[in-house]
């Protein structure tokens, strides 16, 4: 695995071990599942000395209806600095009301009937107050202040949001029958924390659509079907929490999972789907049979390689980025902030600000959008 060095110069931020420096290495770490024979199926930058861990979840406590997740730490060598992340989950609030009596479903629960991670619905903001504490339950962790979206910011989202609801309104749309597209909700929120004597940073994007399906006059389901496509945290010591905030933004703009990890998880959906519902209507199914088609499609997209993209919406939205190509090919996305950046022929990157640069390299610019 070849590993690529950002060197920060002419900024003054925080090293590795904790003690303001001018510069500090990132090493891309490619994400092997264990799940998957060694399969690469995401990737993360962090700085170099830290330790990168890996947890992987399926169905339950996952969704059918989206099986795999990713949960990335990365730890800072004396332990007072984290980093992490959660790919894409899919959840229901469910509500069935029926001649006067309601039905609710549980609020973070795994429902065995539906196959189904059940969760009240949260917009952005409120998904990161709920995951601060289940990411950092041994800390108190009391809201300070929200990063407010520039009007750009709310004017891409607002964009993003009447293209998933023409999305979903056309699925359902096609499908027919009594049911009725409610209502659809695309949000995104940074929060930060005071987590006893750190702050904690927690960001997120949530999207969601609300259907209801009558039955008569006196009987309808409600149900919240919502993902949170994406959550990133930091915690570091309130004394230095801001030198990080550098860091955290290299450790978003580069931690996701690959494409074939996607085209996987909705192919597992599938499989899984037809399976469960071929047992609820007591038909013949051989498991065997299933298990080897499961590792089929493992093989058919994690087993072929791995390629990457930003997540969608997210990244672009909350913060300025620039995507740079490497002469490898490969790829590294940088804050805007940076306004020059340049490569080695070691394989080496670069990023500051100014006129100064290292004798020896190339300047490299921002990919053109479409490239």
């Amino acid at each position: 695995m070849k590993k690529y060095i950002l060197l920060i110069f002419a900024a003054v931020i925080l090293s590795a071990s904790g003690v303001v420096s001018a510069q500090t290495g990132f090493q891309e770490v490619k994400l092997r599942s264990q799940v998957f024979n060694g399969a690469v199926v995401g990737k993360t930058v962090a700085p170099y000395g830290w330790q990168v861990y890996l947890n992987e979840f399926t169905l339950n406590p996952e969704s059918i209806t989206w099986p795999n997740m990713l949960y990335v730490t990365a730890v800072s060598p004396d332990g007072s600095v984290t980093l992490k992340y959660i790919s894409r989950r899919k959840f229901q609030q469910g509500n069935i009301y029926m001649y006067g009596f309601t039905s609710q479903s549980e609020d973070d629960s795994f429902d065995q009937s539906s196959m189904l991670h059940t969760l009240n619905y949260r917009n952005a903001g409120d998904s990161c107050d709920y995951m601060v504490n289940v990411l950092y339950p041994d800390t108190y962790n009391t809201f300070i202040s929200e990063t407010p979206l520039s009007v750009s910011d709310i004017a891409v989202i607002s964009q993003y949001q009447q293209l998933y609801d023409s999305n979903i309104r056309n699925v359902f749309s096609a499908a027919g029958g009594s049911m009725e597209v409610k209502g659809t909700e695309v949000s995104i929120a940074e929060r930060i924390y005071q987590s006893g004597n750190s702050q904690t940073i927690v960001s997120g994007m949530v999207s969601g659509f609300e259907v209801v399906t009558y039955t008569d006059a006196n009987t309808y389901t409600d149900y919240i079907n919502w993902d949170m496509d994406c959550i990133y945290a930091m915690q570091a010591p309130a004394a230095v929490f801001e030198e990080y905030r550098s860091i955290f933004d290299v450790f978003v703009l580069n931690t996701y999972t690959s494409r074939e990890y996607a085209a996987m998880t909705d192919r597992h959906s599938q499989e899984l789907y037809d399976y469960y519902m071929k047992l609820k209507a007591g038909e013949p199914v051989d498991p065997e049979q299933v298990s080897a088609s499961l590792d089929r499609i493992s093989g058919e997209t994690v087993g072929s390689g791995d390629s990457y993209s930003a997540i969608e919406g997210w990244s672009d939205v909350i913060r300025e980025e620039n995507d740079y190509r490497l002469s490898s090919g490969a790829q590294i996305k940088l804050p805007t902030a940076f306004d020059h950046v340049y490569e080695g022929d070691d394989g080496t990157v670069y990023a500051g600000f100014g006129s100064y640069y290292p004798e020896g390299t190339t300047e490299l610019f921002p990919t053109a959008v479409g490239d």
